[in-house]
């Protein structure tokens, strides 16, 4: 036994300093493998046509999937924001000769007239102009990490979608190795990470038709292209719906001003309403309640799981802190029931 003790050593210091190898990219990795685990099942249908392409094909659909919106998003943004600014500053130049209509107008006018106030806006629309190019110009001098990470991500989603089988049976033969009773915590791991997936997807349906409805309502235009945006990034944790609503409602209420128009700026505080009461707040409560019904676990612990795992690890942490955190609780039932 005593000659056994270098090769532990030597093991334990290789995994130690394997770990730190990968920590910085640890997150990268668990969400490559997440995805890997969601698109398994399409990945095993391209595989029964096109073996040798499946797991090309599942990256190329995943790039699609999440880089093309994230982009037109993008797109729309930027231009916005610059019609915004130029909104602005034909407002302000022109309020000499603006004939109002409404309170709101003439309070406006009255408030630009003011020296100091038409200075110190022109100053924050200056600011607004070079934070968009430094922004830019952040974003540029990031993009060789950013690029790096992203290449790690498909680089180890692609291996684990394409060995998933091997996975598999390593998981299966491990298994059948460990106690009955940590075989069932595995199961209810499985159930509870399937559950998951299935709640986020399907409120992230229903946010986007409530966020569709609340947009044809009040005109919005390109309502179904925002609210399918509103859809995809109700998946994304910790960025979610608001990136889409807030500045779609701060658009129009700028918009109105501009064109002295108190409809307009009211459809853009209804809108701004409904985001925040209604479309980002109802996920809180059908997620949970799904999840819950669907693996018989408290909603309470689905809601602190997911909170206290996206604290804690980002945005891997929406299916991780629920299922570690339920598991906890049901191995601690079944050791006091014993």
């Amino acid at each position: 036994m005593q000659k056994s003790y270098p090769i532990i050593a030597a093991l334990v210091a290789l995994s130690l300093f394997s770990i730190v190898l990968i920590f910085p990219f640890f997150h990268i990795l668990v969400l490559s493998a997440i995805m890997a685990y969601i698109m398994y099942p399409m990945y095993k249908k391209i595989d029964m046509y096109v073996p040798r392409y499946a797991a090309i094909i599942s990256c190329i659909f995943l790039i699609s999937l999440f880089t093309l919106p994230l982009l037109l998003l993008l797109q729309s943004l930027v231009q916005e924001s610059i019609s915004i600014i130029n909104i602005v500053r034909s407002l302000i130049s022109r309020n000499q000769s603006t004939e109002c209509t409404n309170f709101l107008c003439e309070q406006t006018q009255l408030l630009l007239q003011q020296t100091g106030v038409n200075q110190y806006i022109q100053g924050t629309l200056d600011n607004m102009a070079n934070v968009l190019i430094q922004q830019t110009s952040v974003f540029l001098g990031n993009l060789p990490e950013i690029l790096l990470q992203i290449v790690i991500f498909f680089f180890a989603f692609y291996y684990a979608i394409k060995d998933g089988k091997n996975i598999t049976k390593f998981i299966d033969r491990a298994s059948k190795q460990i106690q009955s009773v940590f075989t069932v915590h595995l199961r209810h791991m499985d159930s509870v990470m399937r559950a998951i997936l299935f709640g986020y997807f399907l409120v992230a349906l229903v946010q986007g038709v409530i966020a569709l409805v609340g947009y044809i309502v009040l005109g919005i235009e390109n309502a179904f292209f925002w609210a399918a945006l509103t859809s995809i990034f109700a998946l994304i944790p910790i960025i979610g719906t608001a990136i889409v609503w807030f500045p779609l409602s701060v658009m129009q209420i700028i918009e109105g001003v501009g064109a002295n128009d108190l409809g307009v700026i009211v459809k853009g505080v209804i809108l701004l309403l409904y985001g925040l009461f209604i479309i980002s707040t109802i996920d809180n409560f059908i997620r949970p309640g799904i999840i819950a019904a669907r693996v018989n676990v408290h909603p309470l612990t689905i809601f602190l799981g997911i909170l206290g795992g996206i604290k804690i690890l980002g945005p891997a942490g929406f299916i991780i802190g629920p299922v570690i955190l339920s598991t906890t609780i049901r191995m601690v039932q079944d050791t006091v029931n014993q």
